[in-house]
Parts: C-alpha cells; sequence; structure tokens
C-alpha cells in the first residue's frame, strides 16, 4: 500500500486538493477504475485479465501496451477459418 501511495497519492491529491479521508477514497477509485477498464480491454484482445495487474508496477505501464500490442492476440487467431479443408 506505501508503494502504491508513493506513486499515486501526491499527483492526485495535489491536482484535487482533497483532505486525506476523502483523497485516498478518490485515490482508490482511480486506481480500481483504471484497473477495471484496462482488464476489459485485455479480456476483449482474448488474453487473460491478469495483465491488468502491470499497471500496478511503476513503469511497465509504458511496457504493457507495446507488449499487449506485439504478442500474439488470441482472439485474433480465433477468428480466423482454419485452412485444413477436411475439418
Amino acid at each position: 500500500m506505501t508503494a502504491l501511495l508513493a506513486w499515486y497519492e501526491y499527483p492526485y491529491t495535489a491536482l484535487f486538493h482533497v483532505p486525506a479521508p476523502q483523497g485516498y477514497f478518490l485515490l482508490i477509485a482511480l486506481v480500481v477504475a483504471r484497473l477495471v477498464f484496462a482488464g476489459l480491454v485485455v479480456a476483449r484482445t482474448g488474453h487473460t485479465a491478469v495483465w491488468m495487474m502491470l499497471l500496478l508496477i511503476p513503469y511497465s505501464e509504458v511496457l504493457a501496451p507495446w507488449l499487449l500490442a506485439y504478442l500474439p492476440w488470441p482472439a485474433e487467431a480465433a477468428a480466423k477459418p482454419s485452412s485444413n479443408p477436411a475439418a
């Protein structure tokens, strides 16, 4: 929790000038919303939604979209028609 507060607390509380209890609630709500929407996007590509946990690791949020973009998407592979005529 301390690591999350170190990365996410200062920008959000400085931006909104919210007192501590409401600021913590707002911080948790923003982090949860970010993870939920990232999970929806990742699940839509056919990957497991556990990939969204990369967003909790500092600086991996820059690497995660690149990995997601260049790895093969299971949903795309499932949508391709089979090239086996016997099937």
